[in-house]
C-alpha cells in the first residue's frame, strides 16, 4: 500500500518580509524598494497611527539590519506596532519605547 506524501508547507512571503507586510497596511509606501534599508531616504515625519517606524539593529556579525513596522497605536509608554519577520518568519505585535536607540525615522503617507 502506498502512503500519501506529507504536503509541503506553503511559504508565506509576507511573514518573511517586513517591507512587503508594511505595504499591505500602509498605502503610499514607496514601491520599487526591496529592502527596508532603502527607506532611510524617506523624509522624516511625526509618528502617527497608520504610518511606519523604521528601525536599525546591530547584528552579531557587526552588520546592521533595517526593519520596518506599522504604527498601530501611539501610547503613553511607547509605540504599539504590528510587523512581520522581527522574529524570523512570524507576524507579531510589540511595544517600542519612544526613546529606543533603534528608531531611525517615522514616515506616513
Amino acid at each position: 500500500m502506498l502512503e500519501e506524501p506529507e504536503p509541503i508547507p506553503k511559504y508565506d512571503y509576507l511573514a518573511h518580509n517586513c517591507l512587503a507586510y508594511a505595504r499591505t497596511k500602509v498605502k503610499g509606501l514607496p514601491t520599487g524598494l526591496f529592502d527596508a534599508k532603502y527607506l532611510v531616504t524617506l523624509p522624516k515625519k511625526t509618528p502617527i497611527e497608520g504610518g511606519i517606524v523604521l528601525q536599525k539593529y546591530k547584528q552579531k556579525d557587526g552588520t546592521w539590519l533595517h526593519h520596518v513596522s506599522v504604527i498601530e497605536e501611539l501610547r503613553e509608554d511607547g509605540i504599539w506596532v504590528s510587523e512581520s519577520n522581527f522574529k524570523k518568519g512570524e507576524y507579531g505585535k510589540r511595544l517600542i519605547p519612544y526613546d529606543s536607540p533603534s528608531i531611525v525615522l517615522f514616515w506616513n503617507p
